[in-house]
């Protein structure tokens, strides 16, 4: 946890246990595996999202963390609504950056609306059915207090 003071308010930064501090965000990385509708609730549950990638930074990030961790994982992104076109569904913003492996998007099997990201670091449309680890988002892990 670190602490910085401005303008007579004190932050504390910090992120809920089991969670990860990268930049302004926090990121949990399951450990189990979960239907993508499944990954979403549990999200909720844990005080988050599935993760919203929203610039090449962040997605080098995760990216980097799913190759070490070595699996494949859930993001927040889906194409349920309109075929091919993908939102992050809490948002229900468009995904501006996307990695996606060559080949990638293609529907196979006309059953595949949901992202996840490979330990390739690349992006995949798989069946939301399937169960793979998630990553959660949190914005929780500002504090304000005044001094």
């Amino acid at each position: 946890m670190s602490d910085f003071a401005v303008i007579g308010i004190a932050f504390t930064c910090s992120c809920p246990a089991a969670w990860i501090q990268h930049g302004d965000s926090c990121y949990h990385f399951s450990h189990d595996k979960e239907s993508w509708g499944e990954a979403f609730t549990f999200c909720k549950i844990l005080g988050g999202y599935l993760v919203e990638i929203g610039t090449e930074g962040e997605a080098k990030y995760i990216e980097n963390q799913v190759n070490m961790f070595n699996d494949k994982y859930w993001v927040g992104a889906s194409d349920v609504l309109v075929e091919g076109e993908y939102i992050w569904m809490t948002s229900m913003t468009n995904v501006s950056y996307a990695n996606w492996g060559p080949g990638q998007p293609d529907n196979s099997g006309t059953n595949e609306n949901c992202v996840e990201i490979w330990t390739s670091k690349e992006w995949n449309d798989g069946p939301c059915s399937n169960t793979v680890r998630y990553i959660c988002e949190s914005d929780m892990r500002l504090g304000f207090s005044r001094n």
